[in-house]
């Protein structure tokens, strides 16, 4: 009875010391694991990474590389369909994910653990990172992500509804000689930013120009947050002119930053910059009040109905103040109604045409003229054009540009005029440099030219002498025919 005791003690004493273990191995495998995908964390995978590293110091010739993969737009699904099928598509995400790695024959059957290999994790959100070692030479890495981004097109199915959720995915390989693991995660992450930039569903290899872009823009987002209030932002204003006699009849305001170091920055560069960190709206808001500030100058000078067009971001156009904001600068400035013209880009009107359908009616409503910018580059159908309450299509420089010596360009041109007139739209064409442009646009009836034929973008008192010359000369001519 004595031993029985005994052994049931021991037994006792056995249960806990494997239930501790276990335990204790759930709570090491908890730490080192993602609770929604079950893959690998962050932690777990810079462990693997760095024996990856080591590995390639002891062994000549050792090579392994990371992929850096990122959900395109996967903010829209959270959005629209909420973040249970947001889940949905990373848990959907990891699994498609692994199993595209354990079918493709360009990895050998390890698990990353003991060199060779591939382990997957997630880094958090929609990021998920994917170690490739010991691989034969560098266009594994190339294949793999070229194959990752061919199944990512594939539709997920949530609740019997279609999402297709592309990725973009940068590449670091090993051959680039790291010391540090963490900097090779680092320059994977920088190439998918530039694979996103390249316009997404892509791969992009890591290079060292890329850091340097990357720290640019780093100091960019620095310094654009005090460019406004330093003074180093202005509005270059470039005249729209009427083809038949030259005379300016309105403005386009164009952004521009002057920094003290850097000189002029573009705005193709800060713009997108802006955007990202949340400042587009302010600068948004101190354009359109400084654009129609200078509007109301200029028509205080002349009777004669001058425009001013301002543009809009996609950002802006999803901001809910948006209408409020453009009514309470009408009515600040007081302009005459119906000389302000809004610019969206194609692009940004038709990721969302139900949106900017009904913002657009609130705008129509506040004597606002609509045009849409950068036609024939977006993806809009004649079904939507019809719909939208646009006044304007701007054609977009890339087709006026040598159009007399480029024969589709002029019949794309020729067909976009043709097609704004059946609709009851006005064109503007834009980057029109020389005569012989001109002479096409006019011969096509173009309704509006902007180019450097006619004026560059300048300052705002430039562009005021420029307009008081055309008026003053107006004005004579007016006289000289009123006495005839």
């Amino acid at each position: 009875e004595a031993l029985l005791r005994l052994m049931a003690q021991i037994g006792i004493q056995l249960g806990r010391v494997v239930e501790r273990k276990r335990t204790r191995d759930r709570l090491i495998h908890d730490a080192l694991h993602d609770p929604l995908t079950k893959l690998g964390n962050r932690k777990l995978f810079l462990d693997r990474l760095q024996q990856a590293q080591l590995r390639a110091q002891r062994v000549p010739g050792y090579q392994f590389s990371v992929l850096f993969v990122d959900l395109d737009r996967f903010k829209s699904v959270n959005d629209g369909l909420g973040h249970q099928a947001g889940d949905q598509v990373i848990i959907a995400t990891a699994k498609r994910l692994t199993a595209l790695l354990r079918q493709t024959d360009l990895v050998s059957r390890g698990d990353g653990y003991d060199g060779g290999g591939y382990i997957v994790a997630r880094m958090g959100g929609d990021e998920f990172t994917i170690l490739l070692d010991n691989i034969s030479n560098v266009l594994v890495p190339v294949r793999v992500a070229e194959r990752l981004i061919s199944a990512m097109a594939e539709a997920f199915v949530l609740d019997d509804q279609s999402v297709i959720v592309t990725a973009s995915i940068g590449i670091a390989l090993s051959t680039s000689g790291y010391t540090d693991v963490q900097n090779m995660l680092r320059d994977a992450d920088i190439a998918m930013y530039y694979a996103k930039q390249q316009g997404r569903a892509r791969w992009v290899i890591f290079d060292t120009a890329m850091q340097e872009r990357a720290l640019r823009r780093l100091q960019l987002e620095s310094e654009l947050r005090l460019a406004q209030d330093r003074g180093e932002l202005w509005l270059a204003y470039q005249p729209i002119v009427t083809p038949e006699n030259g005379l300016i009849c309105g403005f386009e305001a164009l952004l521009r930053w002057n920094h003290p170091v850097y000189g002029a920055v573009g705005p193709a560069e800060f713009i997108p910059v802006a955007e990202e960190i949340g400042l587009i709206g302010a600068i948004g808001s101190w354009i359109l009040g400084q654009a129609c500030g200078q509007l109301r100058i200029w028509q205080d000078d002349s009777g004669r109905p001058l425009t001013m067009s301002v543009n809009l971001s996609a950002m802006q156009l999803s901001d809910d103040g948006l209408v409020t904001l453009v009514a309470q600068t009408l009515n600040e400035t007081g302009i005459v109604s119906g000389t302000l013209k809004l610019e969206l880009t194609e692009s940004a009107v038709m990721a969302d045409p139900e949106r900017a359908l009904a913002i657009f009616l609130q705008l129509k409503q506040l004597g606002v003229k609509l045009s849409l910018d950068d036609f024939g580059t977006g993806y809009s159908s004649l079904s939507q054009l019809r719909r939208l309450p646009i006044d304007t299509l701007k054609i977009d420089r890339s087709f006026v540009s040598q159009m007399d010596s480029q024969d589709d360009k002029r019949k794309i041109v020729e067909v976009i005029v043709m097609l704004a007139h059946t609709l009851g739209m006005d064109v503007v064409a834009e980057g029109a440099e020389t005569a012989a442009e001109v002479s096409l646009l006019q011969e096509m009836e173009a309704d509006f030219v902007q180019g450097y034929y006619y004026f560059k973008p300048m300052p705002a008192d430039a562009a005021g002498s420029a307009w008081r010359g055309q008026n003053a000369m107006w004005q004579r001519y007016a006289q000289l025919t009123a006495s005839r």
